[in-house]
């Protein structure tokens, strides 16, 4: 397995998400993405949404034929990630929650977070002016590669995230909370995710109308200086 820490992260996670899909998806791919969120139940931090989008390497910029922002990826492509969660339980201000994120493809496993003090990320945004680990809306982005292997068939994946939080360093169970993962401390539920994907055809023709529109607008100005 691949353990990546923040020093790892490329400079470019900055790059606008967007939900621009290329035509290399391949054809058995279904329009339909099961987008749930299976989430450890009666715990202190409850996992609100994930996305995970993957672009070719070398893609700089919108319109780049590298440039796929998918929400399937291929081994070597980098992997732009977000998840948010709420800390509703009330856990002492002293308290060191951990957290440990993996990413799973086909044939492989990436480790962002192993055992990461979640409060001191320096991904971690609050979403409502609270702070870690007082009871509020929090955010966590970042990014990491899929590596190539000699397996590499070039084939799309879609990748499931796995979280964990924890008060301990070698956890049995996620005592804190976490989300598709079979450590959960209890019962699990289905919930929906914050991020709600479209489909590639929908993507796609959303796509080309901002297309249409932006060059509508060039045009209009165009013809107005004229």
């Amino acid at each position: 397995n691949q353990i990546l820490g923040e020093d790892d992260v490329n400079d470019d996670v900055n790059d606008d998400v967007n939900d621009d899909v290329n035509g290399d998806v391949n054809d058995d791919v279904n329009n339909y993405v099961d987008n749930s969120i299976e989430v450890c139940s009666d715990s202190d931090i409850e996992v609100t949404g994930i996305s995970l989008l993957c672009d070719s390497p070398g893609a700089y910029y919108y319109g780049s034929s590298k440039y796929r922002n998918n929400i399937y990826c291929k081994l070597g492509d980098k992997a732009k990630m977000t998840m948010t969660f709420e800390i509703v339980g009330e856990l002492d201000e002293e308290s060191d929650p951990l957290l440990t994120l993996k990413a799973q493809g086909n044939s492989e496993v990436v480790t962002v977070y192993q055992n990461a003090r979640l409060c001191y990320l320096g991904a971690l945004s609050t979403l409502d002016g609270a702070s870690c680990p007082s009871p509020g809306s929090f955010s966590i982005s970042t990014q990491f590669r899929w590596q190539k292997n000699d397996q590499d068939t070039n084939e799309s994946f879609y990748p499931l995230v796995s979280i964990g939080f924890h008060s301990d360093k070698d956890p049995d169970t996620y005592d804190l909370g976490g989300a598709n993962t079979e450590m959960c401390l209890g019962n699990t539920f289905i919930s929906s995710n914050k991020f709600h994907y479209l489909s590639p055809l929908a993507s796609l023709i959303w796509s080309l109308f901002i297309l249409l529109g932006i060059v509508g607008l060039c045009g209009a100005i165009a013809w107005y200086l004229w």
